[in-house]
């Protein structure tokens, strides 16, 4: 007998995925709100949340997206 194998929904692992990161927001908030430099803070929050390239923030900003990255970088950095 030959067993079916049932192909993966890929709205569903969407959904779920979605459900996953809702669980996150909290605490990403609550980092972003920690923030005290506005520019640093809307680079974060455009870079992980709203999924904004360098390139992208930088046209918003008016810096290069090498300083953009450089602002982001160095945030990062001093998370760990």
């Amino acid at each position: 007998m030959i067993q079916q194998v049932e192909e993966p929904d890929p709205s569903l692992e969407i959904r779920l995925k979605a459900q996953e990161l809702q669980n996150y927001l909290p605490e990403f908030n609550k980092i972003v709100s920690s923030i005290e430099d506005d520019r640093t803070r809307n680079i974060i929050r455009d870079y992980y949340a709203l999924g904004m390239t360098d390139a992208q923030i930088s046209k918003d900003i008016g810096l290069s997206w090498k300083r953009i990255y450089q602002i982001r970088s160095d945030y990062i950095k001093t998370l760990s």
